[in-house]
């Protein structure tokens, strides 16, 4: 299999982003990795090449318009508002996802699948090529964090938001969150529904998460694989573990553990592909951190 790994960042430093940098590079993993960057410091560009990495400068929107001159990129989730969506970067990253590999595809560079993460906070701790090879049924892979949207605030709260009280009462309220920060599967479907979540969050607000449900259960449902925590694919430190005491009466899978190795498991002792949202647990992310020294 012929994969890519693409992530996507704005305004980080390297040191935010050197633990999926190295944890990557720690893996088995030989296919092509890319970092879609809005404005990196040279700095950030320089180490992500000398780890392997192309990077894309993009300073342009959706529409093809200078991320600049009032029409600024947006980093901060809580300055969104339906009149600037298009521009931020948890929206805009999808898009250019799609852009670069259709682009890509235009040049006759073919890949069989996409793995695309969140990038400050996941770490990978096996070749997520391995894990595909070994689980996959399905397109699009849609990792569950082993809650309903009915109970768990944030997630409600941010549907609800960005998509009104009529889709909620009709489909959010009766479906699980899976985690659009950890998604993989391949190439033609992933790239092309990475084009369908910037569309539907356009317009609407901090859409990537609530976008990514909509159409999993909806258009994309026949070609999306669910996993839970039982197939170890990605862990959702946020629900399973940082929040477990308040969420643990309606939680879906039981938590993770890191064990003494400073690898994280599932209740089965399955070691994770990847593991979400580590730096929410201070001991975790001490762990983890010293793992990967700059």
């Amino acid at each position: 299999m012929n994969d890519i790994v693409i992530g996507a960042i704005g305004g980080y430093e390297f040191h935010q982003i050197k633990n999926w940098v190295y944890s990557l590079n720690q893996t088995a993993f030989d296919g092509d990795r890319v970092m879609i960057s809005y404005g990196s410091s040279d700095d950030v560009v320089s180490k992500l090449k000398e780890n392997g990495f192309e990077v894309y400068e993009v300073k342009w929107d959706g529409w093809g318009r200078p991320l600049s001159g009032g029409n600024e990129l947006i980093t901060h989730s809580g300055l969104v508002n339906p009149e600037n969506a298009h521009r931020l970067v948890h929206n805009l990253r999808f898009f250019h996802i799609w852009h670069l590999l259709s682009q890509f595809k235009k040049e006759g560079r073919k890949y069989d699948r996409l793995i695309t993460t969140d990038v400050r906070d996941v770490i990978f701790q096996g070749n997520p090529s391995d894990w595909l090879d070994a689980n996959q049924e399905k397109p699009i892979i849609a990792p569950g964090e082993s809650v309903m949207y009915k109970d768990e605030s944030w997630n409600l709260t941010n549907f609800v938001t960005t998509f009104g009280n009529l889709l909620w009462e009709y489909l959010g309220k009766d479906i699980q969150v899976c985690n659009v920060g950890t998604i993989a599967g391949n190439v033609d479907e992933l790239r092309e529904m990475c084009y369908m979540i910037y569309s539907l969050a356009v317009g609407n607000g901090h859409g990537d998460q609530p976008a990514f449900n909509i159409l999993s259960n909806t258009s994309y449902k026949d070609k999306v694989q669910f996993v839970r925590t039982d197939d170890y694919w990605a862990c959702q430190t946020g629900t399973l573990v940082e929040n477990y005491d308040k969420l643990k009466s309606v939680l879906l899978d039981k938590p993770p553990y890191m064990g003494m190795d400073g690898l994280v498991r599932n209740s089965k002792d399955d070691i994770f592909c990847l593991v979400h949202q580590y730096e929410r647990i201070p001991e975790w992310n001490d762990i983890i951190e010293k793992k990967y020294p700059l």
